[in-house]
């Protein structure tokens, strides 16, 4: 039986839809579709085969499910549901396993170590170099807020500094595109609260 990659991407964005707290305003369905549309993006430009694209595709699609149950080692969870569900579509030991390693990558401290892994890093953090970034960190800071985790203004902006600088970007087309204007909204970060350099 061949993978029903779509039925399980499907699956993924239904439980998303019907089961993660109303308080989860930022790691949602529409944070999970961005992820799937760029990892298309960035494995079309890497030049990476169709079937490793859906692998890539199914994983964006499960890689925020945990937070279905809990924010903290959610990527572990969304392994989980991965490894529960995917069995039911027809993938096999080996797909799971690269889906399930492709999850795990996107937790911080990032350390992909193929080619797979690097593009699903750079697309869960893509907006980091996005024009709508500070919009984006709105939304997530309020997502926090919610689980009462609270931060002043400066230690909000001293926390975005501190994780711009222990992540980056992976593959050549995300460091051609995006690391420029990741690059300056750091710079925009540091000069609100009056830090050189």
């Amino acid at each position: 039986m061949n993978a029903d990659y779509s039925s399980a991407i499907n699956q993924a964005l239904e439980l998303i839809t019907r089961k993660l707290s109303p308080d989860i305003l930022y790691h949602n369905k529409d944070h999970t579709l961005y992820v799937l549309s760029v990892v298309t993006e960035l494995a079309k430009k890497e030049g990476i085969s169709q079937e490793n694209i859906f692998l890539l595709q199914t994983g964006a699609a499960y890689h925020d499910t945990g937070y279905i149950y809990q924010s903290k080692g959610h990527e572990l969870k969304s392994i989980e549901i991965a490894q529960i569900s995917l069995p039911d579509f027809g993938f096999n030991t080996n797909q799971i396993d690269i889906i399930s390693n492709n999850i795990l990558a996107t937790q911080i401290p990032q350390n992909p170590k193929n080619i797979l892994e690097k593009i699903t890093c750079d697309a869960d953090l893509y907006h980091l170099g996005s024009r709508d970034f500070f919009l984006k960190n709105e939304i997530l800071r309020k997502e926090l807020r919610l689980q009462g985790i609270n931060f002043t203004p400066r230690q909000w902006m001293e926390e975005n500094i501190s994780f711009f600088e222990k992540t980056h970007y992976f593959t050549k087309t995300a460091i051609e595109i995006r690391q420029p204007k990741k690059e300056e909204n750091l710079r925009l970060i540091k000069e609100l609260i009056g830090i050189e350099g």
